[in-house]
């Protein structure tokens, strides 16, 4: 199975504008100029597009997704930008459910293995604040999970790959073929991410993964954790990440997506590429 690849060509916006957001913190600067702008000038489709992608770093989907249909009517060729985008806003919208443990992820081929059940258990006993069985049912989930050995330019070789925060553990979260889905690492051969050079990079970063059965998935890996959005600026630009314990096992992340190893912590905008051994799903070498 391959899914249609997402072409950075149609979403670049001026790169010294992205470096400046990164390095000089003029972002809210930046949203009030182009808010203006757009005032001023309401067919400049370039400045909507801007103001778009603005508010989506802002988590501010209602207005994201008005600035989206209005630049629509502006470029002619923008209806498939547009519908791949709300379809990015409304898995964004779903994804805050899922880590607040009231919604279940997609995933590739139907049923999860067992002990992405029991993360997801474990989820919805924290959302309802019921810490000690989330952190049993945390602590049975991994546990059980299989690691995920490999080696990427960025992060060296690793005996095994998580994500930094335990709602997750070895899972790899995935905007594609519709929808948003978890797959674990454990089933992942290869995983490339495209170069940031846009806005809503800060948000999605478009990727390709091969599977183990060498199904293709292209798609668009989430940039920050859910509730970013909310955050200072340096949080929302994906600039750092902060964690919080809670309970034993279970600890929540915010800003930039961190993946870890056992060689350290890896911020996802500064990996490009990693590849997993050939290892069965059970973690055993096949």
């Amino acid at each position: 199975m391959t899914t249609n690849a997402p072409d950075p060509a149609t979403q670049a916006i001026d790169r010294p504008t992205q470096q400046n957001l990164v390095h000089t913190g003029s972002f809210e600067a930046l949203k009030e100029r182009t808010i203006e702008t757009v005032r001023r000038r309401p067919s400049d489709a370039s400045e909507r597009w801007l103001l778009f992608q603005l508010l989506c770093v802002d988590g501010d989907w209602e207005r994201a997704l008005k600035q989206l249909q209005t630049w629509a009517t502006l470029e002619p060729e923008g209806a498939a930008r547009a519908q791949l985008h709300r379809g990015l806003i409304e898995s964004e919208i779903f994804r805050a459910e899922v880590f607040a443990g009231t919604r279940t992820p997609g995933f590739i081929d139907g049923a999860a293995p067992a002990w992405i059940d029991l993360l997801l258990q474990a989820n919805a006993r924290l959302g309802a604040g019921d810490v000690a069985g989330a952190d049993a049912l945390r602590r049975a989930a991994l546990d059980e999970a299989p690691a995920s050995r490999g080696e990427s330019p960025e992060m060296d070789g690793f005996d095994w790959l998580t994500d930094s925060d335990t709602r997750l553990g070895p899972v790899c979260e995935m905007t594609v073929a519709g929808g948003y889905r978890w797959i674990p690492f454990a089933r992942i051969k290869s995983l490339t991410l495209t170069p940031v050079g846009t806005l809503t990079d800060l948000v999605w970063r478009p990727a390709t993964l091969i599977l183990r059965d060498a199904t293709v998935l292209r798609g668009y890996v989430p940039t920050r954790y859910p509730g970013s959005e909310h955050g200072p600026a340096e949080i929302r630009l994906a600039r750092e990440t902060r964690w919080q314990d809670v309970g034993e096992t279970n600890v929540i992340a915010l800003g930039q997506k961190t993946w870890t190893t056992d060689r350290g912590d890896w911020g996802v905008l500064d990996v490009g590429s990693c590849r997993f051994t050939d290892e069965g799903e059970d973690g055993t070498a096949s």
